[in-house]
């Protein structure tokens, strides 16, 4: 994937971005249901937030880059989302995991991409990863792009996402 010709990645990323908070969000996610604008549910790791968001269908390996079996330092996760002023978006990153602390969370470092029809943006962050349920800090577009943070939650269900806000 490239950077769009003629555009700097950080006002790609800003004017992306302002695009979802400007549309609300209305893509589609994952088996039909909306983008969700409203407030996420408080966990032990998260506090609400409010605003426009994007949800991305994901799979991780190993699951919530957990694997008992092994002591991974580091997985990927991937997945993609559909929207209507960006149409199909993808979402492709590896977490770096630290020694795990006494709660089981350990911390992390993302390095990956967000991308479209011929276009990519760099996806940075970092935090404290806790398995089913976590949340991090991200740039998207370089230093100069856009923040946020990006939550990965697993359902019972076994099917997992991650929600850029």
């Amino acid at each position: 994937m490239r950077s769009v010709r003629g555009a700097q990645p950080g006002k790609l990323a800003t004017a992306m971005l302002a695009a979802l908070a400007l549309t609300g969000c209305t893509g589609a996610a994952p088996h039909g249901e909306r983008v969700r604008r409203a407030a996420s549910a408080p966990t032990s790791t998260t506090r609400p937030v409010t605003g426009p968001s994007l949800q991305f269908a994901v799979a991780a390996e190993p699951i919530d880059c957990q694997d008992p079996s092994s002591p991974a330092l580091h997985c990927v996760l991937g997945g993609s989302a559909v929207t209507g002023r960006f149409g199909k978006l993808r979402i492709y990153h590896e977490v770096r995991l630290g020694p795990p602390s006494r709660d089981g969370c350990a911390p992390a470092t993302l390095d990956g991409s967000v991308s479209g029809g011929g276009w990519s943006l760099p996806l940075r962050g970092g935090g404290r990863w806790c398995g089913r349920e976590t949340t991090l800090r991200y740039r998207l577009g370089g230093p100069r792009g856009g923040r946020g943070t990006i939550s990965y939650r697993r359902s019972p269900l076994g099917t997992a996402t991650e929600t850029l806000r």
